[in-house]
């Protein structure tokens, strides 16, 4: 559950370094980015709901990333240089390797377990 988390805070802090030199990603991705953030470490304190957001968020995040990454590769002049690109790419996958530990078999005992501990406070 620690490595879901750290690597969708990852792909967020590294979608942010890209988005942040394009005023359009930035204006469409900032909530989205916060969103992911926060309700990933919210759902590594094992918040079924906050799993279940992520789960929302992170597709749309991907959505963003994978035409920013094509929009780059396809005019490198006019978007961004090889090295956004890159950053990209590392965030996609950090993003896929986040949304797929957070619903392995261990997560899903783990939360199980922290949401009946939730419920019985």
């Amino acid at each position: 559950m620690t490595a879901a988390v750290g690597t969708l805070t990852l792909a967020g802090l590294m979608w942010r370094i890209v988005a942040g030199d394009d005023p359009q990603l930035a204006r469409g991705s900032g909530l989205l980015l916060f969103l992911l953030v926060v309700f990933a470490v919210r759902a590594g304190l094992g918040h079924r709901k906050a799993r279940i957001t992520v789960a929302v968020v992170t597709p749309l995040l991907l959505v963003m990333m994978v035409t920013d990454a094509l929009r780059v590769l396809i005019l490198p002049d006019l978007y961004g240089t090889p090295e956004y690109w890159v950053v990209t790419v590392l965030a996609i996958i950090c993003s896929c390797t986040g949304l797929t530990l957070l619903f392995t078999p261990r997560s899903n005992a783990y939360v199980r377990a922290r949401t009946a501990v939730l419920a019985a406070k």
